[in-house]
């Protein structure tokens, strides 16, 4: 692999960035939440799956209608205003929370899966040489790995003792650090040019 990819490109390396903090909020939320709803919420692994299928219907529903659109500025500033908005609420969570509130968070969190990840996957292909197209394309998959092993590290750390509730609450302040520094990367200014051009 051609390191010299890191290198001399900005925008590029904030698109990674970027995606190694979306999916470290991202995969945060996917551990720790289902994690939370067996242990500190006490429903069965079958009910826990149902719950977070609203997720996944949103992500799939916000990716086929924003897909097509080539801007990603405002696709990338939804994103992570509604990622932020989402990991707050879990803030509120405790072991009588409704379940009609906990599947309100896990649509919530649908919008911004299915839009953080393809918007920065489209950034790539603006922001990429040509030549290079398929390592850039591979480097942001191992930064968004490297994300959900960050997650996975801060759920390990987090949500180790009895008191998982407390460990949520502090895996969202964690999470909410992430956001914000994820919206700093939204600074970037080539952002608002990409897609402008097709």
């Amino acid at each position: 692999m051609d390191l010299r990819l890191l290198g001399g490109n900005t925008p590029l390396l904030l698109t990674y960035a970027r995606g190694l903090l979306s999916a470290t909020v991202s995969y945060s939320f996917l551990y720790g939440y289902t994690q939370w709803l067996e242990t500190g919420r006490g429903l069965s692994p079958s009910h826990s799956g149902l719950l977070l299928l609203p997720m996944f219907l949103t992500s799939i529903i916000i990716s086929k209608t924003t897909g097509k659109n080539p801007a990603i500025h405002m696709k990338l500033i939804v994103g992570s205003i509604i990622q932020f908005i989402a990991m707050s609420l879990l803030l509120f969570t405790n072991h009588s929370s409704s379940l009609v509130y906990l599947a309100v968070i896990a649509i919530l969190f649908g919008i911004p899966q299915g839009i953080l990840s393809l918007a920065n996957q489209n950034a790539v292909y603006f922001q990429a040489s040509s030549k290079h197209m398929g390592a850039s394309a591979g480097l942001l998959r191992t930064f968004m790995y490297m994300g959900a092993m960050l997650a996975s590290a801060a759920n390990g750390l987090f949500l180790k003792s009895e008191a998982i509730t407390n460990g949520l609450h502090y895996l969202v302040i964690f999470s909410l650090i992430i956001c914000f520094m994820l919206m700093i990367t939204l600074l970037d200014r080539s952002l608002s040019k990409v897609g402008k051009n097709t």
